[in-house]
């Protein structure tokens, strides 16, 4: 049997869903952010910090690290958060952050990244 690449190692074990919602999330995140600069200095500020997070978090999936399941986690509660503050353009944020939560849930996702104990 052949040895897997990264890509496909990251594709085929399902991590590769999740680090896309978050790349997304995060792009989405500070272009609402800037969209909202003229309303609301503090709240796009904010944005801007979570899209840096979602960024810091994809880049933890990518490279398979454990802690990034949490913080990846902590950024889709973000998302949600913003994007009930920001409906209705908030809306392709919230679907963001209930897929990137759903596919982080699942058992493979876990299994990846070895999670145990209180997140199981």
């Amino acid at each position: 049997m052949a040895k897997q690449s990264f890509t496909e190692s990251l594709q085929s074990n399902g991590a590769i869903v999740p680090l896309s919602f978050q790349l997304f999330g995060g792009i989405i995140v500070i272009l609402i952010g800037v969209l909202l600069l003229d309303h609301n200095l503090t709240l796009s500020i904010l944005m801007f910090i979570v899209g840096l997070l979602a960024f810091g978090g994809a880049w933890g999936l990518w490279t398979m690290q454990q802690w990034s399941y949490l913080a990846s986690m902590i950024v889709a509660l973000l998302l949600l958060f913003f994007a009930l503050i920001t409906l209705p353009i908030g809306f392709i944020l919230l679907f963001i952050g209930i897929s990137l939560l759903y596919f982080l849930s699942k058992p493979e996702t876990k299994e990846i990244f070895n999670i145990k104990g209180r997140f199981r």
